[in-house]
């Protein structure tokens, strides 16, 4: 006897959505989007409220910022208290019961600031203590943007990439220091010993030097010791600018990346190129081109000669067709069968808010091509069967599919 329908619970799909509108909602999802943008906004007017607390003309509002501080830690104990629950969902969790996965998602550092967060209010409220003290606390939620922000996304990618070379780094500085002080020290300390001694005495000099150009309340007077500052500042300049290269060059890789799976999933989205490998997909990705269109710039005229195919990377357009107009979101796509024949677009398409697109061009899609065998080879079987279907659908008559298949194949020899 089969096995019957797998049956999901109405609590189950309570969970599940209320994961998604918490962890994974996309884009065109409006109340995810709302619950992201109203957390968002929660937390950059408590980080308002932190700066005004301490402005004397605004201490006639302290029972509004006590309010609103209770205000918000109700609103982020049912967030915290919310992805505790749906925890069971994330990718990966199927393998654990509910209690331990529950337990391992309260590890992970995102829920750590959660908690921290919410945490001082509470031990406050149970112990007595002064809240306002404890309102320094409400800066760790600063980090909760991390949830929102690509930057700071980006930022905590980068750091944890590059945690081995910036350790090497701050080992170097803090060499540096020490160096530096052992060598002001002994040659210092005879004339001026109440500045220098002792080498950690000596530090706050080295510090002050290595990481700036000293603040003047200590500072050498022998003609060695000014000869050493000297070149102890030449040499703090360059040592110091070694995390920011390391973070520069981070970022610069970190960015490439992201940018370099945008295209390669784009692609793939292209019924054309679904049957290719990972290194022809790489190997397209290389000839796409950026470009950015004003809101209400044409993209394309119906009637043009068409030559790209042209990939929505960024923000939408609008395309019109002879009886109705749709919009094209990030990941859609036109322009495909100029890759396959020349023709003419069909279709104008309207640039909208901060659109950018990829545009493959088609003569550089069949060099490509002519260079390597095996993906002529996948693609002529792709447009093969794409051809077929533009066929049957009637965009393309049959010797129209013909013609242009035995283009192909004369332009890459096969």
């Amino acid at each position: 006897m089969g096995e019957g329908p797998h049956i999901v619970s109405p609590f189950r799909r309570v969970r599940r959505r209320a994961h998604e509108i918490l962890e994974t909602a996309p884009e065109e999802d409006r109340l995810g989007r709302i619950v992201d943008i109203g957390l968002l906004i929660l937390i950059i007017v408590n980080l308002v409220a932190v700066a005004l607390e301490t402005m004397s003309r605004f201490s006639h509002w302290l029972p509004y910022f006590n309010a609103f501080e209770i205000f918000s830690v109700a609103i982020f104990t049912i967030e915290y208290g919310t992805r505790f629950w749906v925890s069971v969902e994330r990718p990966g969790a199927g393998g654990y019961n509910p209690l331990s996965s529950r337990l391992r998602y309260m590890l992970t550092p995102l829920a750590l600031v959660d908690l921290v967060a919410i945490l001082p209010f509470y031990i406050g409220v149970l112990l007595g203590l002064d809240l306002r003290a404890l309102r320094v606390f409400r800066l760790v939620r600063i980090l909760k943007l991390a949830r929102y922000s690509v930057a700071m996304a980006t930022l905590g990618r980068v750091l944890r990439n590059e945690i081995r070379a910036l350790t090497a780094a701050l080992i170097i500085m803090m060499g540096m220091i020490f160096i530096a002080a052992t060598l002001l020290y002994y040659v210092e300390r005879n004339v001026q010993p109440e500045a220098f001694q002792s080498i950690p005495h000596a530090m706050w000099w080295s510090i002050s030097t290595l990481t700036t150009v000293g603040y003047g309340d200590v500072v050498p007077i022998t003609g060695l010791g000014r000869i050493l500052a000297a070149i102890i500042m030449l040499f703090g300049l360059g040592v110091y600018a070694i995390p920011i290269g390391i973070m520069a060059s981070g970022f610069s890789d970190e960015i490439h990346r992201q940018s370099f799976i945008i295209r390669i999933e784009m692609l793939a989205r292209v019924p054309l190129f679904k049957d290719l490998s990972a290194s022809a997909l790489n190997a397209l990705s290389r000839l796409l081109h950026t470009q950015k269109y004003a809101s209400g710039e044409f993209i394309c005229v119906a009637g043009d000669k068409a030559i790209n195919l042209t990939i929505i990377a960024s923000g939408t357009a609008e395309a019109q067709m002879t009886d109705r107009s749709i919009t094209l979101h990030p990941g859609d796509y036109f322009g495909e069968l100029a890759l396959i024949k020349s023709g003419q677009h069909q279709i104008t398409v309207t640039a909208g808010q901060n659109c950018r697109v990829l545009k493959l061009e088609s003569g550089e899609f069949t060099r490509l091509a002519e260079r390597e065998p095996d993906i002529a080879s996948i693609m002529g079987d792709a447009m093969g069967k794409r051809l077929d279907h533009m066929t049957e659908s009637g965009e393309i008559s049959r010797e129209e599919a013909e013609r242009a298949l035995a283009r192909w194949r004369l332009l890459t020899r096969q």
